[in-house]
């Protein structure tokens, strides 16, 4: 967020869900202030992994304030001379999980060798995935 004034805000939200149910959550709020107004930019970056999953959204919203304030001399209240809100929203995607093994046709000749993948938070499962070898001939048995 740009801005020209001695007293900015951002708050940013970062939100992440697997399907409506929401994961993980970060907020952040960072200020600037100063007695002069100034030229200026006010940035905030962060990330949460979710490493190999699948399936998750992720929603970020930000609002910033801008404030010119005049503090008197003699002490008292600050006096707010001019305000101006904006407010952004962002979302980004994973794409599906690819089709789980097992669900094509059961009787065919073809094998596959598959790692099945389990991801937690603290102590609940949010997701689930696997990565499977190239399918091939199944040996004798």
């Amino acid at each position: 967020m740009s801005f020209f004034g001695n007293f900015a805000e951002l708050t940013t939200q970062l939100t992440i869900f697997k399907g409506t149910q929401e994961v993980a959550s970060l907020s952040q709020v960072r200020t600037a202030k100063g007695l002069l107004p100034i030229y200026s930019r006010l940035t905030d970056e962060f990330s949460r992994d979710v490493g190999q999953a699948c399936g998750h959204m992720a929603e970020v919203v930000g609002s910033g304030a801008i404030e010119l304030r005049a503090i008197p001399v003699s002490g008292g209240q600050t006096v707010i001379i001019a305000g101006v809100r904006d407010d952004a929203r962002a979302d980004a995607r994973q794409p599906d999980c690819a089709p789980r093994p097992g669900s094509g046709n059961p009787y065919d000749d073809q094998c596959q060798f598959c790692l099945e993948w389990t991801w937690y938070i603290g102590n609940t499962e949010v997701d689930k995935t696997y990565q499977c070898s190239p399918a091939m001939s199944c040996p004798a048995q």
